[in-house]
């Protein structure tokens, strides 16, 4: 069984979180890990923020502020795990476009101009090798104009 994974997009603070620690799905919020535990500079040095508690932990955030971005379990040609709303770079035969990846009727994939095509085609699994013909080169919350450019 493999692990499920979510980022967490702040829509109010427009910050990027890797490190949920649960989703009460039934109360609609998301809380992160602890303040110890966190690599990423730019949340430390974001003091004072409405998701830390006075302990230096975080508190729930409810649904509304946040996107819940599920871990697709593949990983593209360099390793990085793939995400729902990741923009992927796709190249085939000297053609370089970029994707946003999708989830559509149970699965993962992006929308090509021939319709829904599934991710695995292009990524490959957490447990396999990199063999895969994509890459993440961002996100449609914070490089959204990615996908424009194309």
């Amino acid at each position: 069984m493999r692990e499920i994974k979510f980022k967490v997009w702040d829509k109010i603070e427009s910050l990027m979180f890797d490190k949920v620690e649960y989703i009460g799905f039934s109360d609609k919020v998301v809380h992160l890990k602890t303040h110890n535990l966190c690599d990423d500079e730019e949340l430390m040095n974001f003091n004072g923020n409405r998701w830390q508690d006075k302990y230096g932990g975080f508190n729930d955030i409810d649904f509304t502020e946040i996107e819940l971005m599920q871990g697709t379990g593949l990983k593209d040609k360099n390793g990085v795990e793939i995400h729902e709303g990741n923009i992927i770079e796709i190249t085939n035969n000297d053609s370089i476009k970029n994707y946003k990846v999708e989830y559509v009727l149970g699965c993962y994939g992006i929308s090509t101009e021939k319709g829904f095509s599934i991710l695995t085609d292009y990524a490959t699994s957490l447990s396999d090798g990199t063999n895969s013909i994509c890459k993440v080169i961002g996100n449609i919350y914070e490089t959204p104009n990615l996908l424009r450019d194309m």
